[in-house]
């Protein structure tokens, strides 16, 4: 990339790459009284040449978007294409009257810089985990245009997520929560094991049927989703349906579940189980659970001057994240685990898989210390003593 000087006079300089000539490299120099103009007076010179040279370049990025959008649309769901919509008119609000072909890397990374400081939809920071979909996805626009002639080069590769932008935690439950889900007597324990040992959704179980199951096979058929934005019952996220192999624990619950209505999982009156409604049942079940385990039931939740949480809580989207922990730990082929947990795209299971493998690499050193301890070191001579 060519270096960027300033002048004696204040001004910025570039020299741009243009071709050869007569076997040596050709530049042609140009001039700003702010980096932002050189840079922009560079990709003009570089547009130019692409145009010189064949390459189609008459749309606007919001143009380019909306064309990678319904090339793309047959192979997304609803939702992945009304989020990915989402997320590219807010990339367009910034760029999206610019050429693409005068997108350069500055551009990119500042609507990466200023999406992490706040994201308009919340009102806080974004996570590295949004960020790195937003880059993605960018990324995929401008490797579109190059490979329809668009542009030559894609600015977003090597963009960078900023360093101080803050982890989603999407934690595993220990082995001992994992315990206490499956021994304590409550209203909660079926729809908790259903996600933590089926991998099920929210809006999966509150869709799920029992004419859905099949206890003789240890199957559960996740064909539907309800959806709570939309208030109605659709396809499962990826748009597909799929049959989870279940293990033995979750058949014996299922069978000794009360069958109060069609619906596997109620709400406390028997009906589909709404927002509110999971809401509460998660803040019941967690308040039950501290109570129990986190001060031995020597206290009742409902002490008006309250009860101090002293347990770990979690999301129910922590109790999906177990069931691909299990699947890891257990050995189960990454392909079986996409289907088991209904990823449209076999990269989002490697990077979960990817996540576990490098939390347990410490683990697994720490077993091979624990395995070489097991040899006793032979004594050694002290060779000071033997040259004396």
């Amino acid at each position: 990339m060519a270096e960027l000087k300033k002048r004696p006079d204040g001004r910025y300089m570039k020299n741009v790459y243009i071709g050869t000539r007569d076997g040596r490299r050709v530049y042609q120099s140009v001039y700003g009284a702010t980096v932002e103009e050189v840079e922009q007076k560079a990709a003009d010179v570089r547009a130019q040449l692409n145009r010189e040279r064949g390459v189609v370049a008459t749309g606007t990025v919001r143009e380019w978007c909306d064309a990678y959008l319904a090339d793309n649309k047959p192979f997304l769901t609803d939702s992945e294409f009304k989020l990915k919509s989402a997320r590219l008119d807010l990339f367009c609000e910034r760029l999206g009257s610019k050429r693409i072909e005068t997108v350069v890397r500055r551009d990119v990374q500042a609507f990466l810089n200023a999406l992490y400081a706040e994201n308009p939809n919340t009102g806080r920071e974004t996570s590295d985990r949004t960020l790195s979909r937003y880059k993605s996805l960018i990324e995929a626009v401008f490797e579109y245009a190059v490979d329809n002639r668009g542009c030559t080069s894609n600015p977003a590769k090597s963009c960078r997520i900023p360093a101080g932008a803050h982890h989603e935690e999407r934690r595993a439950l220990t082995l001992t929560e994992q315990e206490w889900i499956c021994e304590f007597e409550h209203r909660g324990r079926l729809p908790m094991m259903l996600m933590m040992f089926a991998g099920l959704r929210r809006g999966e179980a509150a869709a799920l049927l029992w004419s859905d199951v099949d206890l003789k096979r240890g199957e559960i058929r996740v064909s539907k989703s309800y959806d709570y934005k939309n208030k109605m019952v659709k396809l499962p996220k990826n748009g597909r349906p799929r049959t989870v192999t279940i293990p033995e624990i979750l058949v014996d619950e299922l069978r000794a579940a009360p069958h109060v209505s069609e619906h596997v999982v109620t709400s406390a009156r028997g009906g589909m189980m709404s927002e509110t409604a999971w809401r509460a049942l998660l803040q019941s079940y967690l308040a039950d659970l501290n109570v129990r385990y986190g001060h031995n039931g020597d206290v009742s939740k409902f002490d008006p001057h309250g009860v101090p949480m002293v347990i770990p809580t979690w999301s129910y989207h922590c109790l999906r994240h177990t069931y691909a922990t299990m699947l890891f730990e257990a050995g189960v082929d990454v392909l079986v685990a996409r289907d088991q947990l209904g990823h449209s795209d076999i990269t989002t299971t490697l990077r979960i898989y990817t996540e576990l493998r490098d939390e347990h690499k410490s683990a697994n050193i720490i077993h091979l210390d624990e395995f070489a301890a097991r040899f006793k070191r032979p004594e050694r001579p002290d060779l000071r003593k033997l040259g004396s």
